[in-house]
């Protein structure tokens, strides 16, 4: 299948995809004599186009870049993470700053392109999840220690 030759509106469809449009049918000027239009146009506006909501991401004074909101966002979430890894003690405390945390990476969603939004977005939902796991792990944790250790003391023995 892939020696196969491909037709030509196969091949001109793909490319207008990623922004290159072919000229089709005899062209009217000659080698060496380009109407004006045909020099006032950009060949590489149509790629151009494609990538200027990419471009906007690092447009900017460095800071205040959208880039460097959600990289400060994801370095936010990266040291609370490590901090939940080497203080176990904090994992409550660290859990509500991951909420926030979250809630700030998915506001900052809308000022990105619409391909890197449906990652972050991904990205959000998988911390999420992993937050509420482990808030369910803490309170079962807790529950255990507090109310099913007592409770096993009161019943030991006692009941068959």
């Amino acid at each position: 299948l892939q020696n196969q030759p491909q037709n030509a509106a196969d091949v001109a469809r793909g490319l207008a995809r990623i922004g290159i449009q072919i000229a089709t049918g005899k062209s009217q000027s000659r080698a060496g004599t380009g109407s004006a239009s045909a020099q006032n146009q950009n060949p590489g506006a149509n790629i151009e186009a494609q990538f200027r909501s990419f471009q906007a991401l690092v447009n900017g004074p460095a800071g205040r870049r959208p880039m460097d909101a959600l990289t400060q966002n994801f370095r936010d979430i990266y040291q609370s993470l490590q901090l939940a890894a080497d203080v176990p003690s904090q994992t409550e405390r660290v859990n509500m700053n991951l909420q926030l945390q979250i809630s700030t990476l998915r506001a900052n969603v809308s000022r990105l392109p619409k391909q890197l939004a449906r990652m972050v977005t991904a990205t959000a939902d998988e911390f999420e999840g992993n937050v509420a796991e482990t808030s369910l792990a803490n309170l079962n944790q807790m529950l255990d220690q507090t109310v099913t250790r007592a409770c096993q003391e009161v019943v030991d023995g006692r009941y068959p």
